[in-house]
């Protein structure tokens, strides 16, 4: 079967994938879903009310790509009082080679999991201490 013109499709799983975010208003309601494809401005989007509604949740910016875009990373840490930066942590990263649909989405998921649902597994959040060895 040929489709003559994705476009129409693009467009109609878009609207879906922003019924509760636009990025005019930012007011994203929190429930962000796997069961469609979401763009950055989207997933930018997610992280923006994350920072907004967690206290131990920072949106960084860590530069631009080579087309301008900022690219945004979420720092998690629940140290406070200056223990951020100085724990065991974890870098996780999803979509950064072209085509990659499932890489992002599994990095949302992780970070869903642990802000959203720390509760669930607050071991993951809380013991990540130690002192920093040197060793990579």
């Amino acid at each position: 079967m040929a489709i003559p013109s994705l476009a129409p499709l693009l467009q109609a799983e878009r609207g879906r994938a922003l019924e509760d975010c636009t990025a005019e208003d930012s007011t994203y309601s929190g429930d962000f879903t796997f069961d469609a494809y979401h763009d950055t401005e989207t997933m930018y989007d997610y992280f923006e009310y994350l920072d907004r509604t967690v206290s131990w949740v920072n949106l960084v910016s860590i530069g631009e790509s080579y087309e301008g875009r900022d690219m945004r990373v979420l720092r998690v840490c629940k140290g406070g009082n200056g223990e951020c930066g100085k724990r065991y942590g974890m870098w996780i990263d999803g979509g950064i080679h072209a085509r990659e649909w499932i890489a992002p989405a599994t990095a949302m998921f992780l970070a869903q999991e642990l802000v959203e649902n720390d509760g669930d597994h607050p071991d993951l959040t809380e013991n990540m201490v130690g002192e920093d060895t040197g060793q990579e």
